[in-house]
């Protein structure tokens, strides 16, 4: 039996999941996408070819920092204030913001966990992810029914 859900998510729950995710593994990406540029402009010095450049060696780092500023504020920027509807059944995971919907597989879903503050988080193995806050179930029970249904789905997949 299908189990739907119906949100709006604000920015903040958003950043904290992005946060929390970065903190898990994200800086290693973020690292090393900061240090790709000024390892492209200091290596021809390092290696004698070219004289030392202040100016390349800090447009480098700003460079670096830019992407990884561009990386932050994506989750932000792609945020969605509409009220989404999310139906999780025994094939997998619907969701739709306006006209918009998705679907996802059992198969290409990563993980279903809990958040601390009792919300639902579905991280999907592409790295996206559904963030279902505490407010979106009516109970306690009706959120650990959610969660105990799609975790079960999850598994037989």
């Amino acid at each position: 039996m299908p189990i739907t859900v119906q949100y709006a998510s604000t920015r903040e729950e958003i950043y904290r999941w992005y946060l929390k995710l970065w903190k898990q593994k994200i800086w290693k990406v973020h690292l090393l996408i900061f240090c790709v540029p000024i390892f492209l402009i200091a290596l021809p010095m390092v290696v004698g070819k070219k004289p030392v450049d202040i100016e390349n060696i800090l447009g480098s780092i700003a460079a670096g920092a830019g992407l990884v500023g561009l990386m932050w504020a994506y989750p932000l920027l792609m945020f969605k204030p509409s009220p989404r509807t999310v139906t999780a059944d025994e094939s997998g995971i619907t969701t739709s913001i306006g006209k918009k919907s998705a679907s996802r597989k059992w198969a290409e879903i990563g993980a279903i966990n809990e958040s601390a503050e009792g919300g639902v988080i579905i991280s999907v193995r592409s790295g996206s992810a559904i963030i279902i806050p505490p407010r979106a179930f009516y109970s306690a029970k009706i959120r650990a029914d959610f969660v105990e249904a799609a975790r079960n789905w999850h598994r037989a997949a």
